[in-house]
């Protein structure tokens, strides 16, 4: 139980499951002193300490929900944005079919390869060329390791290079031909957020609290703390 919620990972949202303290030497010494007090004090005191960590790990819960919810509209609206876009390049592309010659897109591709490997960890993006009335765009602070271009219209779109320039324009095709599918994910992950949203709403309007446990505990502890004449000043 500690591990997890030093760790964050914990998930129970109640103390049923976490296992009986184990005696710490407060209380080992008031067993070997024979005041059933004592012992009853620290029992309190282990009690108040386990459901304040509890309400922590809650509040800490809610903290992240509530700043998630509150991420969640701007997220919706960009993906609606997106979708927008890429309906109109999607109509686009139906409406402007493009033909180039095996010489024009062996041209292409070398200069498109060659534009890439000298690319590397450039500072500023930069337009390479148009390739179906799309604009190939070279990404600033690209990696060796990680190639890429984005395809921009009216939506901007990323897609991944390889390391040979067998393929390059092959990936761009399918990222062009690919709206449909596109579309369907967004709508996928717009769906999944609304349903996130709702699901948080939910969660929130009926928390989880240890506020009555911990009032109790506390002043169990100020009554032993007063039965045994400590003095708190």
């Amino acid at each position: 139980f500690i591990c997890s919620l030093l760790s964050g990972s914990m998930s129970e949202r109640s103390g049923s499951e976490i296992s009986d303290t184990v005696l710490d030497y407060g209380e080992v010494k008031a067993l070997a002193v024979g005041n059933p007090v004592i012992k009853k004090r620290f029992e309190a005191a282990n009690e108040l300490s386990r459901y304040a960590s509890l309400q922590r790990k809650v509040n800490e819960e809610r903290q992240a929900m509530e700043a998630e919810l509150a991420s969640i509209p701007g997220k919706i609206a960009d993906c609606r944005s997106k979708k927008e876009n890429a309906v109109k390049d999607a109509a686009f592309v139906a409406e402007n079919p493009f033909e180039y010659s095996k010489t024009e897109r062996k041209d292409i591709r070398e200069k498109l390869f060659r534009a890439l490997t000298e690319n590397v960890l450039m500072p500023k993006e930069r337009e390479l060329l148009n390739y179906r009335g799309f604009s190939i765009v070279l990404p600033s602070n690209m990696t060796k390791d990680k190639p890429f271009v984005w395809i921009v219209k009216n939506g901007r779109y990323y897609v991944e290079m390889g390391d040979k320039e067998t393929g390059t324009l092959t990936r761009i095709d399918n990222r062009i031909d690919g709206f449909e599918q596109f579309l369907t994910n967004l709508e996928k992950k717009i769906n999944g957020l609304l349903e996130r949203e709702s699901g948080l709403k939910a969660e929130l309007e009926t928390p989880v609290s240890y506020y009555e446990e911990i009032e109790y505990y506390t002043e169990l502890v100020k009554y032993y703390d007063k039965e045994l004449g400590v003095d708190n000043q």
